[in-house]
């Protein structure tokens, strides 16, 4: 009972508006469920919970310190792992680990945690999260055939997620699917349709510049400058501001689709900008190089921007 009280607590304080209200809420809970660890050293849906409230308190950087906030993450993991060891089909803990490790950039362990979420309950409820991983993280490693089997899967078990439209945009980028401006045009109209009204806006915006990205794989496949010269005017009306896009991702998706049409000064440019907003990610740039920046990474600028 104290386990299922602190869960209770858990998903209560997830829903408080407030963040301090729900840190107060997450304590009760982990109270509760180092009660129940007393009782039981090695249950497993305690050791899922408290794992999660940890690693939701390094996620909203409750812990200002940095040296704690690292010993929370670590400790979330390890409560996390516990739960799985205990029980291989516990799957909303492999589905946070999923999570944790791509907040991490280790795209393989991921992948692999996603797998495992859904091997152990593909009728979890977070199951469109769950086979979104499984794209996102596939699409991360190249690997084509699975980009393309687990954004259909999405699609055909959640057609009116806008996520399993948006995926199949990607995937021209990627070379996983065919890039064909007509289709991604059509897609781009399936993604805003089914987007909630509060995130359409940077949605579209977004989305706009992966279109553009289809349109630079055929123009550089067919040595179609009028088409590239239409990828450029995509991009040039699909820039965010702080308003819209707090993070400024816009700013790196730009510099993404840039590097398809050759335009590699301007993807450092675009990158310079995004790591301003953003300097916390300049270490990742260095230490894990995405694919994206495959054609930058002997450019002087690139190295000079990640500081090697």
């Amino acid at each position: 009972p104290v386990v299922r009280r602190g869960r209770l607590l858990y998903d209560r304080a997830r829903m408080e508006g407030d963040l301090l209200d729900a840190d107060d809420l997450m304590g009760a809970a982990t109270a509760l469920l180092e009660q129940g660890l007393e009782i039981e050293p090695r249950n497993a849906d305690a050791l899922e919970v408290r794992g999660m409230i940890r690693y939701w308190r390094w996620l909203m950087a409750l812990e200002p310190d940095h040296g704690a906030a690292e010993r929370l993450l670590d400790s979330a993991e390890k409560d996390l792992l516990a739960a799985t060891d205990i029980n291989p089909l516990q799957a909303n803990a492999w589905n946070v680990l999923g999570h944790l490790y791509y907040q991490l950039d280790d795209i393989v362990e991921a992948n692999l945690a996603a797998r495992r979420a859904y091997e152990a309950d593909a009728f979890l409820t977070s199951a469109p999260d769950i086979l979104w991983r499984l794209w996102s993280t596939s699409y991360d490693l190249e690997n084509k055939t699975q980009s393309l089997q687990w954004c259909d899967e999405g699609r055909k078990r959640f057609p009116d997620n806008p996520r399993f439209y948006q995926c199949a945009l990607w995937n021209m980028t990627s070379g996983a699917e065919e890039a064909d401006p007509e289709a991604a045009w059509t897609l781009l109209g399936q993604v805003v349709e089914r987007t909630p009204e509060h995130d359409r806006a940077l949605t579209s915006l977004q989305m706009q510049v992966v279109v553009a990205g289809a349109l630079a794989k055929v123009a550089t496949k067919e040595h179609d400058q009028e088409l590239a010269d239409s990828a450029r005017a995509v991009l040039d009306r699909s820039s965010g501001d702080a308003d819209v896009d707090p993070t400024r991702e816009l700013l790196m998706t730009q510099a993404f689709v840039r590097t398809l049409l050759g335009d590699n000064s301007e993807a450092v440019g675009l990158l310079q900008q995004y790591l301003t907003f953003n300097p916390e990610r300049r270490e990742g740039f260095a230490q894990h190089g995405h694919w994206w920046w495959r054609e930058l990474r002997s450019d002087p600028a690139y190295q000079r921007m990640i500081g090697g």
